[in-house]
């Protein structure tokens, strides 16, 4: 808002309706003193500025349209100067915001803006003419708009009114005159690079700059000898790792682009020159990887191009160059004399290796670029933490050893030295704040991987001593499980499954050995009766539930104590509060339990005192029918719900022997009633669909079969509908019955439907 529009030059008053009139004189004499006068008045204009009202953003905007025009008219210097003082002196800051409802004045706004891009195409035409006047007035521009993105971006980081900002932005085109000015000027690209830098930090530009071309552009000097910085790359980081598909559309020539990227990354390191667009090669290569631009059949075919042979020899200079340079200093002394940077740079290759490594074994893995961001731009270490260094570097060396571990990659390193090894460290450390050990859990992590993928070294290396150790750890762990110190009860959940996994994988190894019966014993009950633990630690959960599975199968622990002790009843209640995955889990081990004849007597008398297992089926079943209800496309995903439907049929019709004991439960609870009729049909139900899809196949001639098929099929269509109203009817009968009470006709009915089944 300004304190006055108009100001008293050489004796005359001018404002903005003077300056029209000015602007329409003839003389040439004249025109020397009306320019002077013109910027006069908008210096003082501008140094009064301080926000703009409707008014005078119109008044400016009239102002800006009628010197443009008589500039691409008349072509004179004058124009020239005049728009140059203006946007050397126009604030950046001149949005008023308290008028930021008003559509209006939003309108002008744009209107601004858009004149700045009209003028920015014209002078594309004219750069020949005058052209240090036109590079200093394009410089002008430049500078304004770089603060004027400046400090919005900044309100906007401050969550001030960042919508309206963020629309004004987009809509004013203000990417497209940056895109305009960089493609067609040499210089001052650093301060629009660095203004499309601090763009690409807010997600909600993210479609305007992929549209703008600017990330098209970097790419493409990426795979030239152009130079190109850090901030260059850091904007196509930033545009990528919210949108990783995009780095696909943004590549033409893959392995061109990879393989500048790889040979400017192998020069800076031979140089020690671990600088920012260094680390940032680096990560882009990351997400190049990530984004799935790289075949993993380059690792595997014998019959490579120049460009494939390439890639692989420029990788391997940069890990053998590394490789040599950490063999010949440790790695605590290359920290403590190598560029600060040199960490970060040896982190992320190693998340790199990492990723390259899933790309090779699990090519339809997402793969992940894991890396603590430690804003490498904004805030440079001021001396460095070896230590903390060195941890950030062990964990990574873990993480690549238990990639390739849980990838099977026996032939690259032997597990059984590797695990013997990380077992010796295990027992040099002291006890005293063992579980505070950051290496202390990833010998676990690594222990556990291990046995997990290698059965042949769990069997091998894994000893009585060393799991009585272990066991003995996990009932400490156990105790302390709930400590209120936030990070350590992470620790402890970690350390709790690995010793659980390990244990589990020796007993898989050892089913008769004494050693862990008090351990089985302790924890079916512990996790069965805490119940929390498992629901709130999914892989813990997942190897709990295989665990159990085979102590059953295998009478590690009797079942009819595993009912006694109502451990059963307790499963049952974790079932009904998991998730969809391992209810499945939990079906597919109840349909184990019950093909052990002893086990589904047990399960069979015990449901006599406690329907609670009917109840979670047929739960289960409502369950899977809403779920396909929602299916928009059934014959992609009805399948797998058929097969899981299918397992409680077959549950409740074991249980029920053959849906002839033990129906009082449905047929008083109406609400089930129907869902159990449903779940009788089902197998006959599920072979009729298969018939009629046949059926319907050979009437509309996508399939062609013999008459005599047909006939046969037609048979058996009709004996499959007349099996399911006949046990429709059975159904009805038992209801007819059971609701008068009758128990002896009842009951003779049953014995009459099971001699049918035997027959049958």
């Amino acid at each position: 808002m300004l304190k006055n529009n108009r100001w008293s030059i050489s004796k005359e008053e001018i404002k903005f309706e003077k300056i029209y009139e000015l602007m329409n004189e003839k003389d040439k004499q004249s025109i020397i003193i009306i320019e002077e006068k013109i910027i006069n008045f908008l210096l003082c204009y501008y140094k009064n500025c301080e926000e703009f009202t409707l008014k005078e953003i119109k008044d400016l905007n009239n102002f800006l349209g009628l010197i443009i025009k008589k500039f691409i008219e008349e072509k004179k210097i004058s124009f020239i100067n005049i728009l140059l003082v203006h946007f050397q002196n126009i604030p950046s800051s001149f949005i008023n915001i308290k008028l930021k409802d008003n559509i209006f004045y939003v309108e002008e706004i744009k209107k601004f803006f858009i004149s700045i891009l009209e003028l920015c195409s014209y002078l594309k035409k004219c750069k020949n003419d005058d052209l240090e006047k036109i590079n200093s007035l394009i410089i002008s521009i430049i500078n304004f708009l770089n603060l004027f993105i400046i400090n919005t971006l900044k309100l906007m980081e401050w969550k001030f009114y960042e919508n309206f900002y963020t629309k004004i932005i987009i809509d004013s085109r203000i990417l497209e005159i940056f895109t305009n000015l960089y493609f067609d000027y040499e210089f001052e690209k650093e301060k629009i690079i660095y203004s499309l830098f601090l763009i690409t930090e807010f997600k909600e530009f993210d479609e305007e700059i992929y549209k703008c071309g600017m990330l098209k552009l970097f790419i493409k000097l990426l795979s030239s000898n152009t130079y190109i910085n850090y901030l260059m790359i850091q904007i196509i980081i930033n545009a990528v790792e919210r949108n990783i598909k995009i780095i696909k559309l943004l590549i033409n020539d893959k392995m061109k682009v990879i393989n500048n990227i790889l040979e400017n990354i192998y020069t800076r390191i031979k140089r020690e020159l671990y600088d920012f667009t260094c680390i940032n090669l680096l990560k882009l290569f990351s997400y190049i990887i990530e984004g799935n631009c790289i075949d993993f059949l380059i690792f595997f075919n014998k019959n490579l191009g120049i460009s494939e042979v390439n890639f692989l020899n420029k990788l391997n200079q940069i890990i053998e160059y590394l490789r040599s340079l950490i063999n010949i200093h440790s790695v605590m002394n290359i920290l403590k004399e190598k560029n600060e940077l040199f960490y970060d740079f040896l982190c992320i290759l190693f998340c790199v290796l990492r990723n390259l490594i899933e790309l090779i074994t699990n090519p339809n893995n997402k793969i992940i670029f894991k890396y603590v961001n430690k804003n490498l731009i904004e805030n440079k270490k001021n001396e460095i933490n070896a230590e903390e260094d060195k941890k950030m570097l062990h964990l990574l060396c873990f993480d690549i050893i238990n990639s390739m571990n849980r990838n099977s990659l026996n032939n690259i390193v032997d597990y059984t030295i590797l695990f013997e090894k990380i077992i010796k460290e295990t027992h040099k450390m002291n006890d005293k704040n063992i579980h505070n050990n950051y290496l202390y859990v990833k010998y676990f992590e690594s222990l556990f991987y291990i046995s997990f993928n290698n059965e042949i070294v769990s069997k091998e290396t894994l000893k009585e001593s060393f799991i009585i150790n272990i066991e003995n750890n996990f009932y400490k762990i156990n105790k302390n499980i709930e400590c209120e110190n936030v990070q350590m009860r992470e620790v402890y959940n970690l350390l709790k499954l690995y010793y659980f996994g390990i244990i589990n994988i020796f007993v898989k190894n050892n089913l008769k050995s004494e050693i862990i019966l008090p351990f089985i014993n302790y924890i079916i009950s512990e996790e069965l009766k805490r119940k929390i633990f498992l629901l709130q630690n999914e892989l813990y959960y997942m190897v709990f539930l295989q665990f159990l599975n085979m102590i059953i199968i295998n009478n590690l622990y009797e079942f009819r104590k595993f009912i006694e002790n109502n451990l059963l009843e307790d499963l049952l209640k974790i079932f009904k509060k998991s998730s969809f995955h391992f209810k499945n889990m939990i079906l597919k081990i109840l349909l184990q339990w019950i093909e052990k004849k002893v086990i589904l007597e047990e399960i069979t008398n015990y449901i006599k005192k406690n329907k609670m297992i009917f109840h979670i089926l047929l739960e289960f079943w409502k369950e899977i029918q809403n779920r396909i209800n929602e299916i928009i496309n059934p014959n992609l995903e009805v399948n797998k719900f058929n097969d899981i439907r299918f397992i409680i049929h077959y549950i409740l019709k074991r249980l029920t022997n053959n849906f002839t004991i033990n129906l009082n439960y449905f047929l008083k609870n109406g609400e089930f009633s129907y869902d159990f009729r449903c779940i009788m049909i089902f197998e006959e139900k599920s072979v009729l669909d298969i018939y009629n899809s046949i059926k319907e196949q050979i009437l509309t001639k996508e399939l062609f079969i013999l008459e005599s098929d047909i006939l046969i099929l037609d048979d058996k269509i009709k004996k499959c509908r007349e099996k399911i109203e006949k046990i429709e009817n059975n159904f009805h009968i038992i209801l007819d019955l059971n609701k008068k009470k009758n128990r002896n006709d009842l009951e003779n009915f049953y014995s009459y439907i099971r001699k049918q089944h035997k027959q049958v």
